[in-house]
């Protein structure tokens, strides 16, 4: 969103908070009913999220919460504004292709895996000796963008930096949002869409180069994930219909 306040409160006129930080994510939960103000001309991109997909969001997390999410506002990370630009340019798009389920489910996914992250309370840690710090969670992203063709693990990455795979994988989740293995496979996941949309590579030359252990690996994770083949994506994306 543009920079401008945004009151919300409940119907019953209780503040529930003011957002003022451009191209932030609030989540509000669907078990009440909001009010929203606004002060100055901005522009929101709101999502309606059934109840069942969010569970299923929520699922996919290691660590399942059961409890109700309760609202979250200004969650700030780098990757919402691009997320929330790519949707809103595909929700407009006059091509049908591009406001697919596909695209649509994805983006709403990754944004509302921040406003988990935004809502959860961090787990407490058991190795309160050591942390990790923004600055090295800086290098270890950096890192495993650099490396992922090298399919590093979760256990290596700790070793390397001197944690337990426990305690770094809480630590990470705690300042991300996800597990270092889901990031990992996220990631993957962004690098093989880009390169089936943008390149004549061979399927299997894009799943070693992004960490799979073979073209059948990304081929489940993309099902999994996606719920479609790297083949099928790629010829969607990539006719004259196509986005």
């Amino acid at each position: 969103m543009g920079r401008g306040r945004l009151h919300i409160e409940t119907t019953k006129r209780d503040k529930v908070g003011v957002v003022e930080e451009a191209f932030s994510l609030t989540y509000l939960p669907s078990t009440s009913r909001f009010v929203l103000r606004q002060e100055a001309v901005a522009e929101h991109l709101v999502l309606g999220l059934s109840t069942a997909f969010v569970r299923g969001v929520r699922g996919n997390i290691e660590g399942h919460f059961n409890d109700p999410m309760h609202a979250v506002l200004e969650v700030r990370h780098p990757d919402v504004a691009p997320a929330a630009q790519a949707l809103r340019r595909h929700l407009l798009s006059p091509n049908p292709h591009c406001r697919g389920a596909v695209y649509v489910e994805s983006y709403a996914t990754i944004l509302l895996t921040h406003a988990i992250a935004g809502t959860e309370a961090p787990p407490r840690s058991k190795n309160r000796s050591k942390r990790v710090s923004r600055a090295l969670l800086v290098t270890v992203l950096d890192e495993i963008e650099r490396g992922l063709e090298e399919r590093q693990t979760v256990e290596a990455l700790a070793e390397r930096y001197g944690f337990r795979p426990a305690a770094f994988s809480g630590a990470f989740k705690a300042m991300i949002g996800v597990s270092p293995r889901r990031y990992i496979t996220e990631l993957r996941l962004s690098h093989a869409r880009r390169a089936l949309a943008e390149s004549s590579d061979s399927i299997v030359q894009i799943a070693l180069r992004n960490g799979f252990s073979s073209q059948s690996h990304m081929t489940t994770t993309f099902k999994n994930v996606l719920g479609i083949t790297p083949g099928a994506y790629r010829k969607q994306i990539q006719s004259p219909s196509g986005g």
